[in-house]
């Protein structure tokens, strides 16, 4: 597992909206630390956790994959 570049795109998407991981975790409902150790690949995402930051973020459950799931 590539830590610093497996959600890559996620933090890319965070940083294009304008959304620190502090104001997404929130409205995700995690812990800061808790997001920023799976954002750094140190955990993996549930498939429920990865629901709630779609929807913070606005992804598309079509696209998932491009940002969870890619190398």
């Amino acid at each position: 597992m590539k830590k610093s570049t497996r959600y890559g795109k996620i933090l890319g998407l965070m940083k294009e909206r304008g959304l620190t991981q502090s104001e997404v975790a929130e409205r995700a409902g995690f812990n800061i630390c808790t997001l920023n150790a799976k954002l750094n690949g140190k955990y993996d995402f549930s498939i429920e956790e990865v629901g709630r930051i779609c929807d913070v973020l606005g992804i598309p459950r079509t696209e998932i994959g491009n940002y969870f799931f890619a190398n």
